[in-house]
């Protein structure tokens, strides 16, 4: 079972190494980002802090999720261990989530107030 959850850990360092390489691919969705004057400063910032903090998390939670399931897979005894490095990941994906609609409400508040 060791070498079974040797191999798990490098395919899950794979892994962890594509969707950082899709997180810097979201830098894109930044190109266009620029603080304004709005009518409502306090939701222009609130969502500009947002946006950033997630793009921040995108580019963090894989090195996480990749220690965690190492680290995970350093004594295992059953697979319910490595479940914390999955749960990471899946909060990389909320994140990711959450940072393409913070751009798109960023983007409405734009268009509609100017």
């Amino acid at each position: 079972m060791q070498w079974i959850a040797i191999l798990a850990a490098v395919g899950w360092c794979f892994l962890q190494a594509f969707l950082l390489f899709f997180s810097v691919q979201c830098m894109f969705g930044l190109v266009d980002f620029e603080r304004h004057r709005s009518r409502f400063p306090w939701l222009d910032e609130m969502f500009s802090s947002l946006v950033m903090l997630m793009f921040y998390a995108l580019l963090l939670l894989p090195f996480i999720s990749c220690a965690v399931f190492i680290y995970g897979v350093m004594g295992i005894t059953d697979w319910q261990q490595l479940m914390p490095g999955v749960w990471v990941s899946v909060g990389w994906l909320v994140t990711l989530v959450l940072f393409f609609v913070g751009l798109t409400v960023k983007e409405q508040l734009q268009r509609r107030w100017p």
